[in-house]
């Protein structure tokens, strides 16, 4: 009889234990699920700024092959326009991009360099890093002026 006793002593009843663990499952749930979000936020935070990367780089070709095949009268307006129309259809502001053009007044056969340049703010993940609130992307492209 004593070996029995001695052997129940060891034992919790199964719902005791069941509250327990369930109570363990609570404790992991909240140190996991900041850690969860903080990487869910920063893979879609990372495409936005992967998406305006491509948009800052695509603009800036469009602007290098508007400055080789377009401008004739030495204005760089136009070259600028070309660079703002394509960020505004791509959902980017104008107003938030700086744009880089070279003189048009140049002979045949010049690289024409246009760069455009966005300052990205990652909404949430700059809260936490403060290192990372204002990451400049830039697109820089070169052709040869026709």
């Amino acid at each position: 009889m004593g070996l029995i006793a001695s052997h129940r002593v060891g034992r919790l009843p199964v719902r005791r234990l069941h509250r327990l663990r369930a109570g363990s499952a609570m404790v992991e749930m909240v140190f996991v699920t900041p850690l969860l979000l903080l990487m869910l936020f920063g893979v879609i935070e990372f495409g936005i700024a992967f998406q305006r990367w491509q948009v800052v780089t695509n603009a800036a070709r469009e602007g290098a092959r508007a400055a080789a095949v377009r401008v004739l009268d030495c204005d760089d307006a136009e070259v600028r326009g070309v660079v703002e129309a394509y960020v505004s259809a791509a959902g980017l502001s104008p107003d938030d991009v700086t744009i880089t053009v070279p003189n048009t007044c140049v002979p045949r056969g010049t690289p024409m360099q246009v760069s455009v340049v966005h300052d990205f703010r990652f909404p949430v993940i700059s809260g936490l890093v403060p290192s990372l609130d204002g990451v400049p992307l830039r697109g820089t492209s070169v052709m040869r002026k026709e």
